[in-house]
Order: C-alpha cells, then sequence, then structure tokens
C-alpha cells in the first residue's frame, strides 16, 4: 500500500528531490533531470507507474516491466540512503523520458561490485542525453555507496545496427569490458564490468552532474572519454565472471 501522501500534485513533484542530478541534453536546450523514485512520487501521480512501465516495454520493443513491478520498484527507494536497489527517473520539465535501476549489491555480483540496468529511454527522446544523464546518476549512487567496481549485461548480435551501436557505447564511451574478449559471430549474452573511481564514473563531455562539477576538456571530444579515464581491461579477470552458471543466473534474472 502507498503511504499517505503529504501534498498532492497533478505534476511529479521532482524540483527540489535532494536526490536529483541535472544534466543538459545533447541535442536539446532543456535540461535532464534525474532522481531517485519512490511511493511518494506515484502518490503524487497515480498514473506513474504504468507511465514507467509503457515507457520500458516501448523502449525494449516486448512486455519488459508491468505496472505492478514499477510499483514495486519505486517503493524500494522509499529506503533512501539504506536502499540497496533503486529506479532513476528521468524527466525533461514535467515529462518522464527514462529510466534505470541501480544496486548496490546484486546477487549475481561479485561483492563490492555494483550493477545498472533497465535503461529505458523514450523513443522520442532517445540520442538526446538521456541516457547518458541516468548512467552518470547510476554511477555515482554506486560510487558513493562504495561500490569499486559495477556490472552491466546486454545481449549482442553481430551485424545488427542496434547491437553494434551498445556495443559502442558500453565498450566503447561508457568504459566497461568484457572477459570474454572481443564479440564473436551470432547472438551472445555480454557480462561486462569496469572499476569505479572519481575518474571513471561515466561524464561525457564538458556535460555534469550538479553535485560533483565533473568537467572534460572539450566539450565535444565524447569520443576520447575511455581514453582520458583509463579503463584498461584487467590482466587476470576473476574467475566468477568467466562462470557459466554465474552468467546462466544472470540472464534468466527478470531484475536488471
Amino acid at each position: 500500500p502507498l503511504p499517505p501522501c503529504q501534498a498532492m500534485s497533478d505534476s511529479p513533484a521532482v524540483a527540489e528531490d535532494r536526490s536529483a542530478h541535472l544534466e543538459p541534453a545533447l541535442d536539446c536546450g532543456e535540461e535532464v533531470l534525474v532522481i531517485i523514485g519512490t511511493s511518494s512520487h506515484a502518490c503524487r501521480d497515480a498514473a506513474l507507474p504504468r507511465r514507467i512501465a509503457k515507457l520500458c516495454n516501448e523502449a525494449y520493443g516486448h512486455r519488459r516491466l508491468s505496472e505492478g513491478e514499477a510499483q514495486s520498484r519505486l517503493a524500494m527507494g522509499d529506503d533512501e540512503t539504506r536502499a540497496n536497489r533503486v529506479l532513476h527517473l528521468a524527466y525533461r520539465g514535467e515529462t518522464l523520458v527514462g529510466c534505470c535501476s541501480s544496486t548496490i549489491q546484486a546477487p549475481w555480483t561479485s561483492r563490492g561490485c555494483g550493477h545498472w540496468g533497465l535503461l529505458s529511454v523514450d523513443p522520442k527522446a532517445q540520442r538526446t542525453g538521456v541516457a547518458s544523464a541516468l548512467v552518470a546518476a547510476a554511477e555515482r549512487r554506486l560510487l558513493v555507496a562504495g561500490c569499486s567496481s559495477v556490472q552491466i549485461e546486454y545481449e549482442y548480435t553481430s551485424g545488427d545496427p542496434e547491437s553494434e551501436r551498445l556495443l559502442q557505447w558500453y565498450e566503447g564511451k561508457c568504459g566497461f569490458h568484457c572477459a570474454s574478449g572481443r564479440p564473436r559471430r551470432g547472438s551472445e549474452f555480454r557480462c561486462c564490468h569496469k572499476k569505479l573511481t572519481e575518474a571513471s564514473v561515466y561524464c561525457p563531455g564538458a556535460r555534469r552532474v550538479a553535485d560533483r562539477g565533473c568537467r572534460r576538456d572539450d566539450p565535444g571530444d565524447v569520443d576520447n572519454l575511455n581514453r582520458e579515464v583509463g579503463n584498461e581491461p584487467e590482466q587476470e579477470p576473476r574467475k566468477p565472471y568467466q562462470d557459466s552458471a554465474k552468467t546462466e543466473k544472470c540472464k534468466q534474472c527478470c531484475i536488471l
């Protein structure tokens, strides 16, 4: 059940949220505001869980999240700093344009390795900086919580333009590396990691998260991000990353 509302509003009350991060969009003059969703937001905006589910399902191209699951994920943020997993919500003005989850300790990651996933952006707002704002907020949260590394997973199909774009972004600009090496022909499930430090937390170009003032020298030099932060593959990847049973558990788990 939802907690009692202290204030009712027709629009999401996000402007004064203490967990908010501001990111200017790449191709749009209006900033992207990223907050941690809670039951209070759903209480103020009863349609929010439905909009989150609709956005995720449209972004993935299939049923990925139900309205009930969206409501449950919002409730996870009620524990504030004690929460293990939260759902980050991205707004442009009063419009929900994306979401992403972050988990301090997932059951399928090694100790100290955080996780982010469920990265979803409204198709109409894709490639305008929304995903970058969400990833920046998620990785900042994990770093502050004490995580020394972060894990993501995604499906890759060779020759598929969308897969190739994700490969270039995740394992290029975002700085992740996969212990299995370069992609093979066909389809595969790629489990990727990177170390989390002040330098490696995702912060492209001259864009910044308001609470840390992260900057790059050249606003347009996003392609050089991986070189700048110095994310090099570990010399000897930890064995759990190559464990087939654990990889299968990642693939089957619906909480990504």
